[in-house]
């Protein structure tokens, strides 16, 4: 179905690694329309030890839509903190020390 589709496609334009190791991704669902989806997805950290950074590489429709921006809201934080991913910026480190 369609969370099947979703599922592989984040699989194959977002990867989380930490120590260079990818991190499990679990889909949760989506939602949204034909100008825009939300995908709401989790990684689970290793817990011993925890990472105080992971890797994150996002693509998705950076090739296909010129000016394409992908957002990811890291959560839990004392504040939300977005990170934007584009064509300039398809990697980053992300900090999760608070």
């Amino acid at each position: 179905g369609a969370g099947d589709l979703v599922n592989k496609f984040i699989r194959t334009h977002f990867l989380v690694e930490s120590q260079k190791k990818p991190l499990e991704i679990h889909f949760i669902g989506r939602e949204g329309d034909a100008d825009a989806q939300w995908i709401y997805f989790e990684v689970i950290l290793p817990p011993d030890p925890r990472p105080d950074q992971v890797s994150i590489k996002w693509t998705s429709l950076l090739d296909r839509l010129p000016g394409q921006k992908n957002l990811l809201h890291l959560y839990p934080s004392p504040n939300t903190r977005t990170f934007i991913f584009d064509q300039e910026h398809p990697r980053q480190i992300i900090p999760l020390t608070l």
